[in-house]
């Protein structure tokens, strides 16, 4: 089986603070949160933000915490990128501990 984060192994975490432009991925319980921020002499600019309820992707309400399964959650991820047109692929990103 394939990971389904193989399309996110392209962020560049390493050398993110030397970009422009760098992205923050938040993989909570009951949603994602995502922030792009750019560099302008010396100061973080918040660029673009979204959140993303993950209670539909397991047929629940919004709001609801969920267990997803990896591609569940990989396609959160794309579906969120997507909505909001964040194009950086250097940052970092955070995961639940799980329960």
């Amino acid at each position: 089986m394939q990971n389904p984060f193989d399309k996110l192994r392209t962020f560049n975490l390493g050398g993110m603070f030397a970009k422009k432009r760098v992205l923050g991925i938040d993989i909570g319980s009951s949603a994602i949160k995502i922030i792009e921020l750019e560099k302008d002499n010396g100061r973080a600019i918040l660029k673009n933000y979204g959140e993303l309820a993950l209670g539909p992707y397991s047929d629940g309400p919004i709001r609801q915490a969920t267990i997803l399964s990896l591609e569940k959650i990989s396609q959160a991820v794309q579906d969120l990128l997507n909505e909001t047109g964040i194009t950086s692929r250097s940052g970092a990103l955070a995961f639940p501990l799980g329960p």
